[in-house]
């Protein structure tokens, strides 16, 4: 099955545990970034090194 890569995301999303932009840091969901999208904003290019979810930043 060929799923997008934001399906796929989602899937590694499904665990216990909360992320740790969450519980411990949440420098890296950047909610006050631009609206507009640029490479930086790609989900998982801002996650801490400990992070299996590869959410941050925040989506616009």
């Amino acid at each position: 099955m060929d799923w997008p890569k934001d399906r796929l995301r989602l899937l590694r999303t499904a665990r216990p545990e909360l992320p740790p932009c969450l519980t411990k840091d949440r420098r890296p969901l950047a909610p006050g970034q631009s609206l507009v999208r640029t490479a930086a904003a790609h989900a998982g290019s801002n996650c801490r090194d400990d992070c299996a979810f590869e959410l941050c930043p925040y989506p616009p």
